[in-house]
């Protein structure tokens, strides 16, 4: 019930190319400790807020875990989505891991998923991103290649 009444209003940014929830601007901080707390990683991927130390680990070692054992890139893209909203340091390499283990072979809309990401992240990811890029399927490269130019025009 409290997952539910958190997502009725989210919405898709197209700016940021993120998930973002107007519910959660005014919401008690001590909700993402509580969640943090309880290791509840479905909530956390919601509250997490930029600065939040424990929110961050969690996501983190959450990410970590889950492309160990990991088949699908669906398995850790909220995840990474939730690590690139609060700006989490290590969201470019787990972006970059995420898409060395799941381009090849891949279809378009998870190369959309994960690229919508991109502009998103910090600028100085762009020469990282620039080298990763020559190492992905060609198909990757056409989708991605607009993705890492916006972030690299980004003011």
């Amino acid at each position: 019930a409290i997952l539910g009444a958190l997502l009725s209003d989210r919405y898709y940014n197209h700016a940021t190319g993120l998930v973002e929830y107007e519910a959660l601007d005014n919401l008690d901080p001590r909700w993402l400790d509580i969640a943090v707390a309880q290791n509840d990683l479905n909530l956390v991927k919601i509250l997490a807020r930029p600065g939040h130390a424990g929110a961050a680990k969690l996501l983190e070692s959450s990410f970590v875990e889950t492309m160990k054992k990991s088949k699908e890139w669906e398995d850790s893209h909220l995840i990474l989505e939730s690590m690139v909203r609060i700006k989490h340091p290590a969201a470019t390499k787990s972006l970059m891991d995420l898409l060395t283990k799941h381009a090849k072979g891949t279809h378009s809309y998870t190369l959309f998923y994960i690229g919508r990401l991109i502009p998103a992240l910090p600028k100085e990811s762009v020469p990282d991103l620039e080298a990763l890029l020559p190492t992905l399927p060609e198909k990757a490269i056409d989708q991605l290649l607009g993705y890492v130019t916006e972030l690299k025009n980004k003011l």
